[in-house]
């Protein structure tokens, strides 16, 4: 196996070529719902014991360990997905879409497939014209209107 070199926490590491960035895909941590990632150089109390000292003597060490086996382990419900609130940036939506709340039930093409909508629920059709359902609480809550006209 070819073994290649890279920067890792400030450390020059060595890893099988095949195996470089592939931690994540093996690590119990990951899959946690205990697991809250660290921003390096900064403690994080919420985090696992275990996976806060496993970070930690990596750091110290230059290592990466995937952890294989836990006894604190408890899989998360979205299993190997991280959680964006924990390990992503927030976002805002800035696209401007049409929407118009229906009074029956209806059907429409999604880029996703066929999607169902009730009553009370929204039509909403976005920059590119795709079309979408989106539940009549969820719209109210996420969606602001910024005219009061709607078109003839």
């Amino acid at each position: 196996m070819k073994v290649v070199e890279y920067v890792h926490h400030g450390w020059n590491v060595k890893v099988r070529k095949d195996l470089k960035g592939r931690h994540r895909d093996h690590c119990l941590c990951h899959r946690c719902k205990h697991f809250v990632p660290n921003v390096p150089g900064e403690d994080n109390p919420d985090n696992c014991e275990i996976a806060q000292r496993v970070y930690e003597l990596c750091v110290d060490h230059g290592l990466v360990l995937p952890v294989w086996e836990c006894p604190e382990f408890h899989e998360s419900a979205n299993g190997d997905l991280p959680d964006p609130a924990k390990v992503g940036r927030e976002y805002r939506k800035t696209a401007t879409v049409h929407a118009v709340q229906m009074d029956r039930s209806f059907r429409v093409h999604t880029p996703e497939g066929v999607m169902q909508g009730g009553k009370g629920d929204y039509l909403c059709k976005g920059p590119a014209g795709e079309m979408w359902p989106v539940r009549g609480d969820i719209f109210e809550g996420t969606y602001k209107p910024i005219s009061v006209e709607t078109p003839e």
